[in-house]
């Protein structure tokens, strides 16, 4: 029977705080085994609070969200860089934000001259893991827009864990802690601001398949859909998967795996497009195996069919695309300078 999923992060976001737990002296992963391509929530936070515990460091979250980039974020970074205006990233994080993790829900209202982009946590979830993400979400916007754009304020439900210092570095502008809800809070003019990696082609190309990648981790609804992605993942390869193999691994027929995705607005074929498109675009721009063997992983048989696959998914070769994307896309973003 198929049950619910505990929120969960990706393991791309978990590797890049794993990055940055190495770079302050501690082991990788402190005992944390993902499983499949993501990694338990509650696993995550153990990451983050047990690093705080042990480098007795408060603000290590609200660090991490400063530091991590597009690598962290997965598909979603990728989307967010490209897009053409901050409007459309911030869309892309509302529509794709459980590519890199279902702990919460991000939603955006609109009241006068101010966006709120508010962040409704699935469950309780560490104060140190919020503040990261809400730190992500500001360093990483500021980032992409190549300077220190205006933010209004951040808003946090908890109460201050650290100096207040710590917090004003990270997010430079007015906090307000013991708020009614988590978030950030931009003037409405600042949707219009176009993000320096801004590639209205990429983008439009990624967003024929990005819905599909998102569904396969979604919170709530879709089960079959999100089994099918996890099944990618894990118990069926991709060069190995068809209707009849995952049906059989799910326990149903295969007429049954068809309507159960047709009741969630998916079809195999969709999700199995979607799962060879984001393996082998994090695989190119990784750039630790070569093309033939890339390809051969997701259900090429030869290089050449690859290429015309990718430039369809990017609308780019995929050395192109890599030389593109390859500022953007690091588990972690260089360390600021320190003050003078």
């Amino acid at each position: 029977m198929l049950i619910r999923a505990a929120p969960s992060v990706s393991t791309l976001y978990a590797d890049a705080l794993g990055a940055f737990l190495a770079e302050q002296g501690l082991p990788r992963d402190l005992g944390a085994a993902p499983l499949g391509p993501r990694l338990c929530g509650s696993a995550f936070a153990g990451l983050m609070t047990g690093g705080a515990r042990t480098l007795d460091d408060p603000a290590l979250g609200l660090r991490f969200g400063t530091r991590v980039g597009a690598a962290g974020f997965g598909m979603l970074g990728i989307a967010a860089a490209c897009a053409p205006t901050l409007r459309d990233a911030i869309g892309h994080l509302t529509e794709l934000e459980s590519i890199t993790s279902t702990l919460g829900r991000a939603r955006v209202l609109r009241r006068g001259e101010r966006v709120h982009v508010v962040w409704q946590p699935a469950q309780a979830v560490a104060p140190a893991v919020i503040e990261g993400i809400l730190a992500g979400w500001v360093s990483f916007g500021r980032y992409l827009l190549g300077g220190q754009a205006d933010v209004a304020h951040v808003s946090l439900r908890h109460g201050r864990i650290a100096q207040l210092a710590e917090y004003e570095d990270a997010f430079a502008c007015p906090l307000r802690f013991d708020a009614c809800c988590y978030g950030v809070t931009i003037a409405a003019e600042l949707l219009d601001a176009t993000p320096r990696f801004a590639d209205a082609g990429l983008n439009a190309a990624l967003g024929t398949w990005l819905g599909h990648c998102a569904r396969t981790s979604a919170r709530d609804g879709a089960v079959f859909t999100r089994a099918v992605g996890a099944l990618f993942a894990s118990r069926v390869p991709l060069v190995e998967a068809d209707e009849a193999r995952t049906a059989a691994a799910l326990g149903l027929a295969p007429r049954a795996l068809q309507r159960a995705l047709q009741r969630e607005g998916a079809s195999f074929r969709q999700l199995l497009g979607a799962a060879r498109a984001q393996h082998a675009v994090i695989g190119v721009l990784r750039g630790d195996v070569a093309l033939a063997q890339l390809g051969a992983a997701v259900g090429f048989e030869e290089q050449s069919s690859l290429c015309r696959a990718f430039r369809g998914w990017t609308g780019y070769s995929p050395l192109v695309f890599r030389q593109r994307m390859a500022q953007v896309f690091r588990p972690l973003r260089l360390a600021p300078e320190p003050h003078a």
